[in-house]
């Protein structure tokens, strides 16, 4: 009988996606750094942007940056918010990470 998780993994396969996971840590074992679970990702590798619902587009969730969507234009959108992306990390001054879904 296979587990909830390699049912995802072959789903995710047929369909060519990856699955992420996340590193589950317990109180009663040492903490150590794997870079397979690690959130968010480094600034250097990371390739996410996000949408948020209000319709804007975010490069980083760590910053303030953002572009409104243009719904005729979509790939034009995702073009300049990726064109946005920090080098290397970002610090919001007017929200939190966890008020945009982070």
């Amino acid at each position: 009988e296979s587990t909830d998780l390699e049912r995802v993994r072959d789903f995710a396969e047929r369909e060519d996606c990856t699955v992420q996971t996340i590193r589950r840590y317990r109180l009663d074992e040492d903490k150590f750094d794997d870079e397979r679970y690690e959130r968010p990702s480094p600034c250097a590798v990371c390739d996410r942007i996000r949408l948020l619902a209000t319709g804007e587009l975010k490069p980083c969730l760590h910053g303030d940056a953002s572009t409104t969507v243009d719904w005729d234009d979509t790939q034009g959108s995702i073009r300049a918010c990726v064109a946005m992306k920090p080098a290397c990390g970002s610090h919001a001054s007017t929200h939190l990470v966890s008020a945009i879904g982070g």
